[in-house]
């Protein structure tokens, strides 16, 4: 089941973006996620814990993409990230790192503030987050991998020092080449195979589904 969900949400490449703040839900029943979704199981999950939250009351849209903002916000709701942007587990003050894009109101704020205290995001390189832009594959990878090797300290060495093992590796950013390859040898990520070859598509869009599964 695992392998079938990869499969499919590496897949899938999809168009739009849906803004919406993860609160704490009940048992998920949105219209538009069915019981045999391949992702059923992961928007529920995600849904129960206050990760994700439907677009409306009704809806999850599992095929709009996820921004930036999304993505980090989920990974500071599982640490419990403050309004101050501070977490648990760091325990000392969070570093004020800023970005000029980043309001002090925008939802996302107090996470990707965490986040860069953190070292899981660096930002653009000109001092902004572009947190409404779309997050790609190699985005999402980079980001969950610093999350889980330099926040989390998890001992990702047996993972390490190969590269990505996909046809259309050569289009994997040289910033994200490592990462990509952790969350490939950790399972993360399986790329979809068409006529025996099997790509990556770097550069496509993750969807909500597809981050909810990850």
């Amino acid at each position: 089941m695992k392998k079938k969900i990869i499969s499919i949400l590496l897949g899938a490449a999809m168009a739009g973006s849906v803004l919406a703040v993860p609160v704490m839900a009940a048992e998920a029943s949105f219209t538009d996620v069915s019981q045999d979704s391949w992702f059923y199981e992961a928007v529920n999950y995600t849904a129960e814990r206050g990760l994700f939250s439907g677009t409306d009351s009704s809806h999850f849209s599992p095929d709009a993409t996820m921004t930036g903002g999304m993505f980090v916000t989920v990974l500071g709701r599982m640490e419990d990230v403050q309004a101050d942007g501070s977490a648990e587990q760091s325990g000392a003050a969070v570093e004020n790192i800023s970005f000029s894009d980043v309001k002090d109101d925008a939802y996302y704020a107090p996470y990707v503030s965490w986040a860069a205290s953190n070292g899981i995001v660096t930002g653009m390189g000109d001092g902004t987050f572009a947190p409404n832009d779309k997050i790609s594959r190699e985005q999402m990878c980079t980001i969950f991998v610093r999350y889980l090797r330099d926040y989390k300290k998890q001992d990702l060495s047996e993972y390490t020092g190969q590269s990505p093992a996909f046809s259309d590796a050569a289009d994997i950013s040289s910033w994200a080449a490592a990462e990509v390859a952790i969350a490939q040898q950790m399972g993360l990520v399986e790329g979809s195979q068409s006529d025996g070859v099997i790509k990556f598509e770097p550069k496509s869009f993750v969807t909500r589904a597809a981050a909810a599964t990850v």
